[in-house]
């Protein structure tokens, strides 16, 4: 039985050779990789799997996905922070920060990104993010 209830698909290249099932995370080369030991944010989960790298594989979240503007330089798969004026920034700060989610594009000052909308408290962000 396959359990979709409130599922995002996303799509995205993979990074290394993903079976079905797998955890993963999405690195700032905008590949997807199995994550290990806990050490990596485990966002997402292989609904197929990858063959190769490169290979375009569905993965599911339980997130949402939301539009949000750039305040900055951001990188696919890093951590992002308001602010002051509501737009998103890396994560700049380690001690008991406000992650709004992850990026799922890299963008510059400005631009509307795809952000996989996961509002938290994090003592150390500088563990969630990608790489």
């Amino acid at each position: 039985m396959e359990y979709t209830a409130n599922l995002t698909v996303l799509n995205f290249p993979a990074g290394e050779i993903i079976p079905v099932g797998r955890v993963c995370y999405l690195k700032s080369d905008g590949k997807l990789y199995m994550c290990d030991s806990g050490a990596k944010p485990p966002i997402f989960v292989a609904r197929e799997a990858a063959a190769a790298i490169g290979d375009r594989i569905d993965v599911g979240t339980s997130f949402p996905v939301i539009e949000m503007e750039a305040g900055g330089n951001i990188n696919i798969g890093s951590n992002v922070e308001c602010t002051t004026d509501g737009k998103v920034i890396a994560v700049t700060t380690n001690d008991n920060a406000w992650v709004t989610g992850a990026a799922l594009k890299g963008a510059a000052s400005g631009d509307l990104i795809p952000v996989l909308y996961n509002p938290h408290v994090t003592n150390d962000a500088s563990a969630l993010n990608a790489d």
